[in-house]
C-alpha cells in the first residue's frame, strides 16, 4: 500500500483525529490508506504509541476485535504496544458489550475529551515568569532536559523522548519560519518551568501540543500561561478562529484547560494495550 504525500492526506471527520494526523504527517509520519482505516507509522521513532497506530475510518462494530488486531500485527509486526484510533464514535447502544469485549482482547477502550475556544479568558502569568516561543539551541537543550526528567533511568523512555523531541523541534522551527506556530517556554531565571507546541492545522484551526509543568513549578500558574499567551497569539494570526486540545477526561488538566476559556466539545475514542513495563507516551494534548 502507498505512502500518501502530505498535501494529499485523507482528512478524518473528527477534528482531533484529523488535527493529529496532520502534526504527524509534518513530523515524518508515513501514512497509508486502506479502505476502512489508516495506518500512521513513525518510523524514526517505532516505539511511540500514537505514532505508531490504526485509525479506524468508521465506528467500531461487534465481534472485530480479532480483525483489528491481524491488521494491527500486520502492520506492526515488532511492535509491542498497540494503539487504535476511531474517526466515528462507537454506538451508543453496543458501548457496553463492545468495552467489554475490546478488555477481553487485552485492549482498554475509552474516550478523552476534545475541547475548543474561540477566545482566552484573561490572565497574567506568574510574577517572575517569561512566556515566549522557543529560540535557539539553548531554549531547545532545557526543554529536552525537562522531557528527560520524566523518563527517569528507563532506556527505552529516554530514546522515546529524544527521538520525539528531534520531531517536534524540526516542526516547530518549520513553523516558527513560517508563521504557522511556535513552541512555546515559560521561564524564570533561565530556567524552563513549562512548555507547548500550538500549530496551525488548517480549516481555520490550531492545535495544541504536549502541555508540560516541571513538578516543581506546578500550581503556580505556569500551565495557564502558556495556554493563554500561545492561543492569544495563534487566534491573532490571520485565518485561525479556533483552538484546539485533547485532555483526559477525568485527568488533573482538563479543569486548567476549561479556566483558560477552552470547552468540552466532543469524545475522542481510542483503545490501546501496552507493556506493563513501558511508560505512557501518548500526546496528551
Amino acid at each position: 500500500m502507498a505512502t500518501i504525500p502530505l498535501d494529499h492526506l485523507p482528512t478524518p471527520s473528527h477534528p482531533a483525529w484529523r488535527s493529529d494526523l496532520i502534526l504527524r504527517a509534518r513530523s515524518g509520519a508515513e501514512v497509508e490508506e486502506h479502505p476502512e482505516h489508516l495506518v500512521v507509522r513513525t518510523r524514526a521513532n517505532p516505539t511511540f504509541h500514537w505514532g505508531n497506530l490504526i485509525i479506524l475510518r468508521r465506528a467500531p462494530r461487534a465481534g472485530e476485535v480479532d480483525r483489528w488486531r491481524g491488521a494491527f500485527r500486520a502492520a506492526f509486526p515488532e511492535a509491542e504496544h498497540e494503539s487504535y484510533g476511531f474517526d466515528v464514535a462507537p454506538a451508543p447502544d453496543l458501548m457496553a458489550d463492545l468495552m467489554v469485549e475490546w478488555e477481553a482482547g487485552g485492549l482498554e477502550l475509552a474516550a478523552d475529551t476534545l475541547l475548543t475556544a474561540t477566545r482566552m479568558t484573561p490572565g497574567e502569568a506568574p510574577p517572575g515568569v517569561e512566556v515566549r516561543p522557543l529560540a535557539g539551541e539553548d531554549d531547545w537543550r532545557r526543554r529536552l532536559e525537562a522531557d528527560l526528567l520524566d523518563a527517569g533511568d528507563t532506556p527505552g523512555g529516554q530514546l522515546f523522548l529524544r527521538r520525539r523531541w528531534a520531531a517536534e523541534k524540526a516542526l516547530a522551527e518549520d513553523a516558527l519560519a513560517a508563521g504557522t506556530g511556535a513552541w512555546w517556554g515559560a521561564f524564570a531565571d533561565g530556567d524552563l518551568l513549562g512548555s507547548l507546541g500550538l500549530f496551525d492545522v488548517g480549516g481555520g484551526e490550531a492545535r495544541y501540543q504536549q502541555v508540560y509543568t516541571r513538578p516543581d513549578a506546578r500550581r503556580r500558574g505556569v500551565a495557564s500561561a502558556l495556554v493563554r499567551a500561545a492561543g492569544a497569539r495563534a487566534l491573532d494570526a490571520p485565518g485561525v478562529q479556533r483552538l484546539l486540545i485533547v485532555a483526559e477526561t477525568e485527568g488533573p488538566a482538563i479543569g486548567l484547560y476549561r479556566r483558560c476559556g477552552l470547552s468540552d466539545t466532543a469524545p475522542v475514542w481510542a483503545a490501546a494495550a501496552q507493556p506493563a513495563n513501558q511508560e505512557r507516551n501518548a500526546a496528551e494534548s
